[in-house]
């Protein structure tokens, strides 16, 4: 049976009205059973960085091009930086071959040529030809992720890569900062207490609304990791915002933005604990973030066992003395204007599970 385009249009855009009135009803379900337990997660945050993250996944497919730019160039370096860092560890102090990896707010999937590729020791004309039993790699990578279009993009990115790399991938729609999933689910999982990394890439402000959230994130992570466990993130640079906010340097023309509800309230030189504020960079994000406490996260994280890597736990200015002096790295993709001043928001966090 032949069925006209403008038929099959029509269908198509009765089934995705379908689909997104299905999750909303999820959403839904979800809140209210949160709220007969007493959990304080918040459904309508969680439901529109569902919605931004699956707007973008709409308006950027099939574009390459967003990889291109010097800011996602350097990103990239950094995040390799950090698994490279995380594998290291685990060959040095385990000497295990085959890494399980969490990865929380996994998006789109972009890091999933770095889980698949990299190895320990790096990749390099002398170690080529090293057998893989002499290799740390990832071996196995558990996705998990709010937005069910980024969940569905990864996947079927994981299907074009699969066929050249022998490591699983499994991709789960979640709320991955919730209680319900840290507390309840997450612990009931296969890999848990086994995982020799936990990943959160530029996502982990999401999680910094209560200092209570922050202590349970961190304690999941600590349980979820094996002895000499690495967990590595990205995220915003509570001194950096602090001083850009006083400043009023809190826009880039054409590149990105940050906006406050309310004026923004300090305690000394930062940001009260728990501050909200809405980053919009243009084209790819657009969402509710809240300040990381820096301080309260080291000493959360030594409470749970987990040791900070000095070396790897940095301001993105220090990665960047690195590679700009190493063409081999930057590929001539400069920090210049508007994307240093986005890049230098930023700084990554590395700790260690006592063993």
């Amino acid at each position: 049976m032949r069925v006209s385009f403008k038929v099959f249009k029509r269908m198509k855009m009765y089934l995705l009205i379908l689909y997104e009135f299905c999750c909303i009803v999820s959403f839904v379900f979800f809140s209210m059973n949160c709220r007969k337990r007493g959990e304080s997660v918040t459904l309508m945050e969680s439901l529109r960085t569902a919605a931004s993250y699956d707007q973008v996944v709409k308006k950027r497919a099939g574009d390459m091009k967003s990889k291109e730019t010097p800011f996602r160039f350097f990103s990239n370096y950094v995040k390799k930086c950090l698994i490279q860092c995380a594998l290291d560890h685990i060959k040095v102090t385990t000497g295990r071959r085959d890494a399980i990896v969490l990865d929380l707010a996994s998006g789109r999937g972009g890091d999933l040529g770095k889980w698949l590729h990299c190895q320990s020791p790096e990749l390099s004309f002398a170690t080529a030809k090293l057998p893989r039993e002499r290799l740390t790699k990832a071996a196995y990578v558990e996705c998990y992720d709010v937005s069910p279009e980024c969940i569905a993009e990864a996947e079927s990115r994981y299907k074009k890569i699969a066929p050249d790399t022998v490591c699983r991938c499994s991709f789960t729609v979640k709320d991955c900062f919730s209680e319900d999933f840290l507390l309840r689910e997450l612990p009931l999982t296969q890999h848990f207490g086994k995982f020799d990394i936990v990943s959160i890439q530029f996502a982990f402000h999401y999680a910094c609304d209560t200092l209570e959230r922050i202590d349970m994130l961190l304690g999941a992570i600590a349980k979820a990791l094996a002895p000499e466990g690495v967990f590595i993130a990205t995220t915003v640079d509570e001194e950096v915002l602090a001083k850009r906010v006083a400043a009023n340097r809190m826009e880039s023309k054409g590149l990105f933005s940050i906006h406050f509800d309310s004026e923004p309230q300090f305690e000394y030189d930062r940001l009260v604990v728990g501050t909200r504020y809405r980053f919009n960079l243009y084209g790819f994000v657009d969402c509710d973030e809240y300040v990381v406490p820096l301080d309260y996260v080291r000493d959360c994280a030594k409470q749970h066992g987990l040791e900070e890597m000095v070396k790897f736990s940095k301001h993105f200015g220090s990665f960047y003395e690195t590679y700009k002096d190493d063409p081999s790295k930057n590929k001539e993709r400069y920090l210049v204007g508007g994307e240093m001043e986005l890049a230098t928001l930023y700084r990554s966090l590395c700790f260690r599970k006592a063993s």
